[in-house]
C-alpha cells in the first residue's frame, strides 16, 4: 500500500534486471485513475528499458483510498454499528435485534435498519458507476434508498453521513464534489450543535469533519490551480477561470466547520494553507517569471520608470 500526497503526480516502478539494466514504468496518477475507474481495479503497465524496448509488465491493484481513512463499501463495522441503530434505540426497526448485538454475534439474525441501509447504499453506488466525477444518486436507486430509510426509520443524519463518507473516498477539490459534501454535511452539523445526533453518528461526524478539513486545505493550498476540467481537480498551469468555482464552496465549508473562524488556531491554519500555496506557486512558476525578467524590457531594471 502506497500513501500519496496531494502534490504527487507520478508513480515510478523500477525493476533491476542485472548488469546495470533497469526497466521502469512511470504512469501519471491521472492515468492510473483512468485505468482503475469503471471497475477495472487491476492495472497492467509495460516495463520499458531506457531505449524504449519492452521487457515485461507490472501488474497491481489500484483503487482510490478515502481521504479520511475509510474503506469503500464497508458498512458493517463495529465502529458504525456498535452503539444501537441510527434512531438511537437498542433494538432495530421492525422487531430486529440491536445492531450492536448483530455485530457481536457474527452477523447472525436480522439485519439492523442502519446496516441494511448501508448495504443498499453501497449497491446503489456500484450500480450507478459512482466515481469522482459522477457523485449524484438518481433514478430508481435514489427512490429506493429514500423509501427504505423512511420505512425503516433510518435518520436523515445517518443517510447523509454515510453518503458523505463515500464521496470522501473519491474526493477531489472540484465544485461538484465540494457541493455534494456541503449539502449533506451542513444539516448534520446543525443537528450536532443541537445535540440531536446519536453517539454513533457523532463518532462518524468527527472522522468526517477531519477528512473534510483536509479536503478544504487542499483547495486553499492549490487555489490558483483549481480546475474543473482536470480529473484530479488541480491543473499544472493556472487555468483560465480564476477564481475557480470550488473555492467559494471551500470557503463556506471552512466557515461551517469552524466554530470560531477568528480563533487563533483557525487563523493559523488558514495562514499555513496560504503559505503552502505561495511556495507551490513559486515552485511551479518561478522559472517563467525569471525568464520574463531576463527578456529585453521585461522589468529587469534600468528603465526611466523604475
Amino acid at each position: 500500500r502506497i500513501r500519496l500526497a496531494a502534490a504527487d503526480e507520478v508513480l515510478v516502478f523500477e525493476v533491476d534486471l542485472g548488469n546495470g539494466k533497469v526497466a521502469a514504468a512511470k504512469p501519471s496518477l491521472e492515468n492510473v485513475a483512468q485505468l482503475s475507474s469503471g471497475g477495472r481495479n487491476i492495472v497492467e503497465l509495460p516495463l520499458l528499458l531506457p531505449s524504449g524496448k519492452e521487457k515485461g509488465h507490472v501488474r497491481f491493484t489500484a483503487h482510490l483510498e478515502p481521504m479520511g481513512g475509510y474503506d469503500w463499501g464497508a458498512p458493517l463495522t463495529s465502529l458504525d454499528h456498535s452503539n444501537g441503530t441510527s434512531g438511537g434505540g437498542s433494538t432495530g426497526g421492525g422487531g430486529g435485534v440491536g445492531s450492536g448485538d448483530w455485530a457481536t454475534s457474527g452477523g447472525n439474525g436480522p439485519l439492523p435498519p442502519g446496516a441494511a441501509y448501508d448495504v443498499a447504499l453501497s449497491a446503489a453506488l456500484r450500480a450507478l458507476a459512482f466515481h469522482r466525477r459522477r457523485l449524484a444518486l438518481h433514478g430508481p436507486w435514489s427512490w429506493l434508498l429514500r423509501e427504505l430509510s423512511e420505512l425503516q426509520g433510518v435518520s436523515p443524519s445517518h443517510t447523509s453521513l454515510r453518503y458523505v463518507r463515500h464521496v470522501l473516498a473519491v474526493a477531489t477539490p472540484t465544485a461538484d464534489c465540494l457541493a455534494a459534501v456541503l449539502d449533506h454535511l451542513a444539516p448534520c452539523l446543525r443537528e450536532s450543535m443541537d445535540g440531536r445526533l446519536t453517539s454513533t453518528e457523532a463518532d462518524q461526524l468527527a472522522g468526517i469533519r477531519a477528512a473534510v478539513e483536509q479536503l478544504v486545505g487542499v483547495c486553499f493550498q492549490n487555489y490558483k490551480n483549481l480546475s474543473e476540467e482536470e480529473p484530479r481537480g488541480i491543473a499544472k498551469e493556472v487555468p483560465q477561470q480564476v477564481p475557480a468555482p470550488a473555492l467559494g464552496i471551500a470557503l463556506e465549508l471552512s466557515r461551517i466547520l469552524q466554530r470560531d473562524p477568528l480563533a487563533p488556531e483557525s487563523v493559523r491554519a488558514l495562514q499555513t494553507h496560504l503559505q503552502t500555496a505561495a511556495r507551490q506557486c513559486y515552485r511551479r512558476h518561478h522559472s517563467v517569471f525569471l525568464g520574463d525578467r531576463n527578456k529585453p524590457g521585461g522589468g529587469g531594471g534600468g528603465g526611466d520608470d523604475d
